[in-house]
């Protein structure tokens, strides 16, 4: 009886200190009569890659920053995507240590939400985001309206063929 109290005992001293120490991230402790088990709950690191023609950052609680974030095993992990004038998002990926793409927009792990942000669940690794941007479509607005030009010429055009048969 008295070798279960204490192991109790342990157990409780050692969950309290393990849940509340800053220097134990995400803790989570188990505690068992046979024995005192533990398992501390791995944070990973989330970094930003350098990109051109646009900027990245995390979101957290609406916040936005560029310092890499550290994030558990599935996670939601937010990103804003933000193109410079005349260029769009083209690519998105998440890959880890070794370059392996984890997460991508073309695999569907990689989705937008309502505030037009990215999302992805965060691996059990740590990652680097990558985004790529392309020059935007220009519209075709101007040859439209060319186009449309030409043809209302040559429906005049036509028209006064026409009348001009009829009368000659």
């Amino acid at each position: 009886m008295k070798k279960t109290i204490l192991k109790r005992s342990v157990a409780s001293t050692l969950s309290f200190l393990m849940a509340f120490s800053s220097a134990v991230p995400s803790s989570v402790v188990y505690a068992e009569e046979s024995g005192i088990e533990s398992e501390i709950a791995k944070d990973y690191v989330a970094t930003l890659s350098q990109t051109q023609n646009g900027t990245t950052s995390f979101v957290t609680d609406g916040n936005k920053t560029q310092d890499p974030a550290t994030h558990a095993q599935g996670d939601k992990v937010e990103v804003a995507v933000e193109p410079k004038e005349g260029f769009n998002a083209a690519k998105i990926e998440v890959k880890n240590a070794d370059g392996t793409v984890v997460a991508s927009l073309e695999d569907g792990k990689v989705t937008a939400n309502d505030e037009g942000n990215y999302t992805f669940e965060m691996p059990a690794s740590n990652v680097t985001i990558g985004v790529s941007f392309e020059a935007a479509k220009k519209e075709m607005a101007g040859s439209e309206t060319k186009t449309e030009e030409k043809k209302t010429e040559e429906v005049k055009e036509e028209v006064k063929a026409n009348i001009f048969d009829e009368f000659f």
